[in-house]
């Protein structure tokens, strides 16, 4: 779904987002990831997912993954104490992985580009709350695009407490 890969090469952190066995996962770098145990979204309908990072200097632990605006609490952790470490030089990529990757993702962990469609995509600058997470899921099941969602949240941590409360139109 998401994956960079360093600049600078191997043995520096990666951030993948994609699917295991149609489980979400997000990987760090070999065995440093979480499985989110909740429902397969290979299933054929739309699902929103999010990935958190909700700290300069947070560790795996702290990653909070939603599918479908539902933050999944059941989850398996490796190296959960890991720090998060996307300030690093990377290259980003949508549904593929990147040719250039020195982590071979492909041959080290069996992961292939995304043969589906994705929609909407975003890339904040600070994390959203669950709440924010569900409001924003909740307003792609209405069709609302992500444009039309983008201006009612808040880009950085600064205007978070200028918004009002989040509300959709129907």
């Amino acid at each position: 779904l998401f994956n960079t890969v360093s600049f600078w090469g191997k043995g520096r952190q990666f951030f993948n987002l994609h699917l295991k066995d149609g489980q979400l996962e997000l990987m760090l770098s070999p065995g440093c990831g979480i499985v989110a145990d909740g429902p397969k979204l290979n299933d054929g309908n739309w699902h929103h997912v999010a990935a958190t990072v909700p700290t300069q200097g947070a560790t795996l632990d702290e990653v909070q993954l939603c599918i479908d605006g539902i933050l999944q609490t059941k989850r398996t952790t490796r190296k959960g104490g890991t720090k998060i470490n996307t300030a690093q030089a990377n290259w980003m990529g949508l549904g593929i992985l990147l040719a250039d990757s020195s982590q071979k993702l492909d041959k080290q962990f069996g992961l292939q580009n995304f043969d589906g469609n994705l929609d909407d995509f975003a890339l904040w600058t600070r994390a959203l709350t669950p709440a924010e997470i569900k409001a924003v899921a909740d307003g792609a099941a209405k069709g609302h695009d992500a444009s039309a969602m983008e201006h009612r949240l808040p880009m950085t941590d600064d205007a978070a407490a200028e918004i009002p409360p989040l509300s959709l139109p129907e």
